[in-house]
């Protein structure tokens, strides 16, 4: 209708250019159509409305006693969905195609408009290739399964619950920690130039399931020096070959620095396993170049990178924290990296803890908890900075009962605790939540054991507990896993 309007308002009016534009919106018209039919694909389903991307997928799958959650996943898996997408990024390209050959028409406006959304159908569909390579290595790791069953003998423990739990974590272990592993796109067409456009990683998660599984093996008196020690060695050969050393999240990509989380969570795991050595060996000049980037207010830097003299990576990695990740200090991070140091040699670090100590305190909100960047939720955020607060054995009493109050008002009817007040409780916020309650109240306490009473009831019949997001790496992109859940779970019912 615009077209025509132009057109007759037009005191010379060029009919050729009139089709040729008419013909332009044409295109224009159909690709939008495919995109957006392939976006409603649910919302048509469940309405019964006409969508061609249901209407392909019906020639390849069996509607018949399907989900619609489960049919939009098909529509991918089979191929339909990205098919459907690049018919509509050609019928773009067509459309643009005409519009370069009108000499008046200029860069901006109508031809704009097409290269926008364009560019906005390229991307989803990189999103869409994303998620089936994801999934191929998800498969392609289960089958993987472990040459060795080194997983530590719990034949002893008598609670039905928690050898549930470890029975689930054990059979992952032995598939190669598929469930646990985090695996990630990350393509060329957001600027990473990597080997490899699928990365996967379980060094944190490694790190964390570990500390966990101590907690379970101190409390029913299990043997893990032996599985600990192995998986020591494990996150060794994972470490940064330069100069820093520490560890990335994602070792193979390159754009990513390292970081105090992982190093936090490797010092931790080091210390608590009785190999101290290790940090004195593998960890120091991390943490040297990590405390060299602390702020005026006590927080740190994230990410661990040289302040001066910095490598072409190091500017690159730079480039990448300030455009993609983001600069820290981010608070959550901070109080894992100073817990971490104060397990380690609290003499040789007072300075760093006692003023990071007064950060974290600043940070506490006015409702008790403490916020997080990373993480999903505000218990995980609570619960290490609770942890360092007992850790640090200071006057905290005011912030602790805070936080205290936050936890025991936000606690469900079902003795649950949720992600926020718009979701429903779930395993993993409530072990946070637990664990925090711990630090301070005997385990007789009404909140703990109506919360525990939930965690019970909610294992599932093989052992785990369901996953929940959990790390927050891209947006819209949350790492969850069930063995990891399973892990906090057991922690915190010991």
């Amino acid at each position: 209708m615009a077209i025509d309007c132009l057109y007759l308002l037009t005191e010379q009016k060029d009919y050729s250019k009139y089709c040729e534009l008419l013909t332009s919106h044409k295109y224009f018209s159909i690709g939008f159509q495919l995109y957006d039919d392939v976006k409603d694909f649910r919302e048509d389903l469940e309405k019964g409305q006409f969508n061609w991307a249901v209407y392909q997928l019906k020639k390849r799958v069996d509607f018949k006693n399907m989900e619609a959650t489960i049919l939009n996943k098909l529509l991918f898996i089979k191929g339909a969905g990205q098919e459907i997408l690049k018919e509509a990024i050609e019928n773009f390209q067509k459309a643009l195609a005409i519009t370069n050959r009108i000499e008046s028409v200029s860069e901006g406006g109508w031809k704009h408009v097409i290269q926008e959304t364009k560019r906005t159908i390229v991307e989803y569909l990189d999103i869409t290739n994303g998620y089936i390579k994801t999934l191929e290595k998800r498969i392609e790791l289960k089958k993987e399964q472990t040459q060795n069953s080194d997983f530590f003998n719990y034949s002893m423990v008598k609670n039905k619950v928690i050898k549930g739990g470890l029975d689930f974590i054990k059979h992952d272990f032995e598939e190669n920690y598929s469930d646990l592993k985090h695996i990630m796109y990350l393509s060329e067409a957001e600027g990473f130039e990597n080997s490899s456009q699928v990365h996967v990683t379980d060094i944190f998660q490694r790190a964390l399931i570990n500390d966990c599984l101590i907690q379970v093996s101190d409390k029913h008196a299990i043997e893990i020096s032996e599985f600990l020690r192995k998986e020591c060695q494990y996150l060794v050969n994972l470490r940064n070959n330069d100069s820093i050393g520490g560890w990335s999240y994602f070792p193979t990509v390159k754009e990513i620095a390292a970081d105090i989380d992982d190093l936090s969570q490797i010092v931790q795991l080091f210390v608590k396993s009785h190999n101290n050595l290790l940090v004195e060996k593998y960890c120091k000049e991390a943490i040297r170049v990590a405390l060299d980037r602390t702020f005026q207010d006590g927080s740190i830097e994230t990410w661990i990178i040289n302040k001066e003299n910095q490598t072409p990576l190091q500017i690159k990695q730079e480039f990448f924290n300030e455009t993609k990740w983001g600069k820290g200090p981010d608070l959550e991070v901070v109080a894992n990296f100073i817990y971490s140091l104060m397990l380690y040699d609290s003499k040789v670090y007072k300075k760093h803890i006692q003023n990071a100590l007064k950060y974290i305190m600043s940070k506490q909100s006015e409702n008790g908890y403490w916020d997080s960047k990373w993480y999903y939720g505000n218990y995980y955020g609570t619960y290490v900075s609770l942890r360092l607060l007992k850790s640090s054995k200071k006057d905290f009493f005011n912030n602790i009962e805070k936080a205290l109050k936050f936890i025991i008002e936000a606690q469900r009817s079902d003795g649950g605790f949720g992600l926020s007040i718009n979701h429903s409780s779930d395993p993993l916020s409530t072990a946070f939540a637990i664990l925090s309650l711990k630090l301070f109240l005997q385990k007789e306490n009404p909140t703990i054991l109506k919360a525990e009473k939930y965690l019970i009831l909610l294992q599932n019949p093989t052992g785990y507990w369901s996953e929940v997001d959990f790390i927050k790496p891209k947006l819209q992109e949350p790492y969850k896993s069930k063995t990891l859940t399973t892990a906090f779970v057991l922690s915190a019912l010991c």
